[in-house]
């Protein structure tokens, strides 16, 4: 192929490049993920979005959903592999200029892509832009997540006023969140000591370290609501307490990221609760080799 030709097809791939990579993490919601890629597929114009899902190991008939959606990209996981590391197996093969971190949950209007993309375009000083979303938090120091990390429940949520055109927030937990995709490549994609619990968290954390702000549009709506992460299974309690400790390591200090996992593991044993102390103190966390995948 000559030189020419070579640049002319560069040129037609960037041409047709998706702006927007929809990436959504799944498990065993088939009902959910069908509402929410039919949602998607009405984004106008289609073109300008690229769909990803990322299977994390479901058993329910998510498996079979290809078919109901032949134009979005599936990738499974043999088991559940905790969100951050199918984040960062997700982002490694998205082609958007930005990301649209979607939960399943939530179910988008043709034209909420379009109009998240625009109010970031037009606000250098954001990092990130998220639709409609009735709370957010601050970000929490560590003596917030020693009081949540055994029930997963934050306190102190903040209300969105709807009546604004856009809120600055530090925390939308749970939301949807476009974010440019050049910021998450900066932060070298999500730390894998995270397991289910803390890359949300870590990235909101790292856009207020840059200066740079996270706007909630009251004005750009989907339906759905943010599901709060409060299983009481010991794997997933001991993942928030491995989370929470990674986080306080990295902001805090690492000692007090160490006192913290520490006085967790003591809590968990002084209640009698081997199993979660077990997993605290040996470090388990989901990311596929939790204990029943």
């Amino acid at each position: 192929m000559s030189q020419c030709a070579m640049i002319l097809v560069h040129m037609e791939d960037i041409s047709t490049a998706p702006r927007v990579t929809a990436l959504v993490v799944s498990r065993n919601c088939a009902e959910d993920l069908r509402r929410c890629l039919a949602g998607l597929e009405s984004t106008v114009p289609r073109n300008m979005l690229e769909i990803l899902v990322v299977d994390n190991g479901s058993r329910d008939e998510s498996a079979t959903m290809d078919s109901e959606f032949p134009s979005a990209q599936f990738l499974r996981m043999p088991k559940n592999f905790g969100i951050t590391k199918a984040l960062n197996i997700g982002l490694r093969t998205a082609k958007g200029e930005y990301i649209f971190f979607l939960p399943p949950q939530f179910v988008v209007g043709p034209d909420t892509v379009a109009k998240l993309v625009e109010r970031l375009e037009a606000r250098p000083e954001a990092a990130a832009v998220c639709p409609r979303v009735d709370h957010w938090y601050a970000l929490p120091t560590a003596d917030v997540l020693a009081a949540t990390w055994k029930t997963g429940v934050f306190s102190g949520a903040r209300t969105v006023d709807e009546g604004e055109e856009e809120v600055p927030v530090e925390f939308p937990r749970g939301a949807p969140i476009l974010v440019r995709r050049s910021f998450v490549a900066g932060m070298n994609y999500f730390d894998d000591r995270f397991g289910e619990f803390g890359p949300y968290l870590e990235l909101c954390w790292q856009i207020r370290g840059a200066g740079k702000k996270i706007l909630v549009l009251p004005q750009v709506q989907v339906n759905g609501t943010v599901e709060e992460q409060t299983s009481q299974e010991t794997a997933y309690v001991a993942d928030r307490a491995i989370g929470s400790a990674v986080y306080v390591g990295k902001h805090f200090g690492t000692w007090p990221g160490i006192a913290f996992r520490i006085k967790a593991a003591l809590s968990s044993l002084a209640s009698l609760n081997f199993g979660l102390f077990g997993a605290i103190a040996g470090g388990q966390k989901i990311d596929g080799n939790q204990a029943g995948g």
